[in-house]
């Protein structure tokens, strides 16, 4: 199964409630209009009407969100004229810097305005959103805390230095300013996905799980709490457990659709396609999002129901036209039923929009191969080899490709290139053994056997793959001999 990847960490759209912000942009648009319309009337006529400094804010506010940058300035320009010592113009003014990327200009600013208002939060927080896009993490730390010297319980800031402290690698700190903020500021707990996402990126999935099911003890009705020991149990591959967790989170958001697609999802793993696709559907009641069709798809794909599944796909691409994962999944559909060229036009379709997916890749390899392509078969392969150098399956999957064409000097030299980029790789050396010594290379052939002992004395993969070899007396006496020298 093809799944995008789906990102709900850094800027907090879903768990924020992307619709809600839409509806509280356009009451804002709503009232600004009036105002906006009265500027540009001015600007029509070259005239000059008053404006107070909210107002210019709002006017200001409002190109910003249109990203209009042209008028954005006009405005800006306009104000400082009419209020040229407002410090909150000078920190739209700010803003508007930081937007185009002119981050010193506005740092300049920020420092006479400090020298002036010394007690002004705004500006330090200005100042450590520069000091954090430059990279000077440090720096923009040293600004939060000149935050908390003025306001204690101020808003987001704990939330800020741990974003920092991870930045810098300091994962013990950055942990203690992510659990700080989440004890100070329960209505924060979007900031458990944070949280989530640094144990996540140490391995400790585990201990996350310890943490938020205690989370949860306390606050039963954290739905996104729930969603992430969900997320947790699935990254270990709980599927049942994290199916538990999924429930709960729809019984408390019934139109979270991630919900239904992680349990969709954990179904599908769990070889429960028919639960699967009922649970997709449930999903498809709140949103029509293209990726529940494929989930749906990649069912009656599994069940080799490929008439189903292709309607599926192609209701996904009815939603966006574009979507990768709806043409690959007709990709895989057809190349099933050996329609080659329809599976090699919808594989292009998707490698037009994700051209360096491994799946799709991998997807590439496969169709490619299969229709005896070679050197199309060759070139996505070193392509996602490229992108995945420690990926040892991919190095035997090549090697196998040229084998199976009967080319094992090539599948050879792949195997050598694999080496390299994992050095004493236990799978790759015993290949490397059983290819050279099928080819009649004895001498290189025990080298290699004698070396992947070494790395790993379990021979069950180098007779998996060459049975034949079990009638090589030299390699059973080698293998024994080996064998008896590790357990004396």
């Amino acid at each position: 199964m093809y799944i995008c990847n789906l990102s709900f960490a850094k800027d907090g759209t879903d768990y924020l409630g992307n619709t809600s912000m839409e509806d509280s942009f356009w009451e804002f648009e709503k009232e600004s209009k009036e105002l906006v319309e009265r500027f540009e009337l001015m600007v029509r006529k070259n005239e000059n009407y008053f404006f107070d400094t909210e107002e210019f804010e709002n006017i200001i506010n409002y190109y910003m969100h249109k990203n209009n940058m042209m008028r954005c300035e006009l405005a800006l320009n306009k104000a400082m004229l009419q209020h040229p010592y407002s410090t909150s113009l000078m920190l739209k003014k700010v803003h508007f810097l930081i937007c185009n990327n002119l981050l010193d200009r506005a740092l300049h600013i920020l420092k006479k305005l400090e020298q002036t208002e010394p007690d002004n939060t705004d500006i330090y927080m200005a100042k450590a959103c520069i000091f954090s896009q430059k990279g000077e993490h440090q720096k923009a730390i040293r600004e939060y805390e000149k935050i908390l010297l003025l306001e204690e319980d101020c808003v987001d800031i704990n939330m800020f230095l741990a974003q920092e402290y991870e930045a810098l690698g300091n994962y013990d700190q950055a942990e203690f300013y992510y659990k700080k903020e989440l004890d100070s500021n329960l209505e924060l707990d979007y900031v458990i996905q944070d949280l989530h996402f640094l144990y996540e990126l140490q391995g400790r999935e585990e201990e996350f799980i310890d943490y938020i099911r205690d989370y949860i003890t306390e606050h039963p009705f954290s739905w996104i709490a729930w969603d992430n020991l969900g997320l947790a149990y699935y990254n270990l591959l709980l599927y049942e457990k994290a199916i538990e967790a999924f429930d709960y989170v729809s019984a408390i958001n019934e139109n979270y659709i991630y919900a239904y697609l992680y349990k969709a999802n954990s179904l599908f793993y769990l070889e429960r396609y028919n639960d699967a696709i009922a649970t997709a559907h449930l999903g498809l009641k709140y949103q029509e999002a293209p990726i529940l069709y494929c989930v749906i798809g990649d069912c009656y794909k599994e069940k080799e129901d490929f008439d189903l599944a292709m309607q599926y796909f192609k209701e996904a691409l009815k939603r966006d036209e574009d979507y990768p994962y709806g043409h690959i999944g007709l990709a895989l559909c057809y190349s099933e039923q050996g329609i080659t060229e329809s599976a090699i036009l919808h594989l292009n379709k998707a490698l037009a929009v994700e051209d360096n997916n491994p799946d799709f890749l991998r997807i590439a390899t496969d169709i490619y191969s299969n229709a005896e392509m070679r050197e199309e078969t060759e070139v996505f392969f070193k392509k996602l080899l490229k992108i995945e150098p420690r990926n040892t399956e991919g190095w035997l999957d090549f090697s196998d490709f040229l084998f199976s064409i009967e080319d094992i000097p090539a599948a050879i030299d792949v195997l050598q290139q694999g080496l390299i980029q994992n050095p004493r790789n236990a799978g790759l050396t015993y290949r490397l053994a059983a290819l050279h010594l099928l080819k009649g290379n004895e001498f290189e052939g025990i080298v290699c056997l004698q070396e992947a002992l070494q790395y790993n004395p379990l021979t069950k993969e180098l007779f998996d793959y060459a049975p034949e070899l079990t009638d090589n007396e030299t390699v059973i006496e080698i293998i024994k001999t080996h064998n008896s020298e590790r357990n004396n």
